[in-house]
């Protein structure tokens, strides 16, 4: 029985059933495509940098920042569970990771630089539960 639902779980749902079922039923992971590497490797150095002015009330050095982002998406890479489609297949694989790295680094600085100074953080990643009676 699934017991926890999320948004994207939902979306994937309800765009493809069999989709959502070989991914939370049967277990079956996809490869990540690499926006999605980007887009987490940003997400991980955003969360870092909100945990710790959150907790200390000042951000991460910038290098740090760009170090946690440039990381995730090294990491990612070399686990190696990586899709790439005809556009990126074409470019192909080393320039696909460092251009995955540059624009993850590079986002994750202008986070930090221009909109991590305006938040206050009070919670980060906060999960959000909703009970679907059966």
């Amino acid at each position: 029985m699934i017991e926890h639902l999320s948004v994207s779980q939902i979306n994937t749902y309800t765009h493809c059933g069999e989709r959502w079922r070989l991914r939370h039923v049967e277990k079956m992971s996809e490869p990540d495509a690499p926006h999605l590497i980007r887009g987490r490797g940003v997400d991980v150095a955003v969360t870092e940098n909100m945990r710790r002015k959150r907790d200390s009330g000042v951000l991460l050095p910038r290098p740090e920042v760009e170090s946690i982002a440039h990381d995730s998406v090294t990491r990612a890479f070399e686990a190696g569970n990586v899709a790439l489609d005809a556009d990126d297949a074409a470019k192909g694989i080393k320039a696909v990771i460092g251009d995955t790295i540059d624009v993850a680094v590079l986002l994750a600085a202008k986070h930090h630089t221009e909109v991590a100074p305006l938040i206050e953080p009070v919670d980060i990643q906060q999960k959000i539960t909703l009970t679907v009676p059966d």
